[in-house]
Parts: structure tokens; sequence; C-alpha cells
């Protein structure tokens, strides 16, 4: 059995860029399902489903800023030499990385998750690029850079089990 991975999110709409970068896709790429869209925010691991409930509760008493201008910024390949996502940084988030980098350990720490040290990343994952080259899967990716996206009040999530569509369940949130 599969443990259950959880994580404070906050959704994205799939909008016309989605539909027709889900359509334009190279074989052998997985676009994400619409509803899993997601930028992450905190990443709990497997710790206990009570105290992640609190450490969201504890983020929406003081929630991140709501960036005014998100967009789709530089295409990017995730998951390091074994690439296992693809999609983009975002553009338009400065406060939102001011406050992950001011609130982010004192959460996790809450969650009882394993500090990150890496400075934060607010990125969007639209597919698994599969064996496809990475210089095709920017390429392909290229065509959504400036898209402007709607980002969601945080949300807590945790992965379905195998085979399961959506991979991510709500679990608290909106």
């Amino acid at each position: 059995m599969r443990i259950a991975n959880r994580f404070i999110a906050l959704p994205v709409a799939a909008g016309d860029w989605y539909h027709q970068l889900r359509a334009t896709a190279p074989p052998g790429v997985r676009p994400i399902d619409a509803a899993d869209l997601h930028v992450t925010l905190l990443f709990l691991g497997c710790g206990r489903r009570a105290l992640a409930q609190r450490t969201l509760a504890r983020l929406q008493a003081d929630p991140p800023p709501q960036p005014p201008d998100p967009r789709l910024g530089a295409p990017a390949v995730f998951g390091g030499s074994r690439a296992s996502a693809c999609g983009y940084d975002l553009d338009g988030v400065a406060g939102l990385i001011a406050w992950l980098n001011q609130h982010r350990t004192a959460l996790l720490a809450a969650a009882g998750a394993a500090v990150d040290t890496r400075p934060p990343r607010p990125h969007l994952s639209i597919a698994r690029p599969g064996d496809v080259p990475e210089a095709d899967v920017l390429q392909w990716l290229a065509g959504g850079c400036g898209e402007a996206i709607r980002l969601a009040a945080p949300v807590l999530y945790q992965n379905a089990p195998p085979g399961v569509r959506p991979r991510y369940r709500l679990i608290t949130g909106h």
C-alpha cells in the first residue's frame, strides 16, 4: 500500500492555454488532468493528517498574498537527471516567494514535516515528459509562456491511490 503524501497548494484553473497545450502534446508526453493543476506551497510528506489540517488552518489565518497578475514564465523540466514533470516557473509571484521565505520553516515544523532548505520555486507542472527529449518538451511548452493564470486559495491535498484520476484528492479547503 502506498503512503499518502500531503501538500498545501494553490489550485490553478485550466484556461484555454491548458487545453491548447494538451491538444498539441508530443507523443509520449502525458498531460496532467485539468483537475490536478496546482502550485505547491508546502510539501508535508506522509505525516499525520490532523497536523496537516492544523497547518492549513494556520496558513489560512495568515494567508500568502494573492499575486495580482500571475503568469506562466519560463518552461522547465523538473526532477533533475530523472525528469518527472514539466511545466513552467511562474512570473509575477515575488510577493508569494517572500511570504514563503518568511513562513515556510514554521509551517513545515507545525506539520511535523522535514525542513526544506531549497529556495522557494513556485511552479506549475503540466505534464509527465516520459522519454521525450528535453529540447522537444521545452519547445512544446514555449507556446504557453506569458499566459495569465488564476490561482485559488490554499487547500490541502493528498495523493490518490494508484490508477485513480484525478491523481490528487482535496482533503480540506475551498
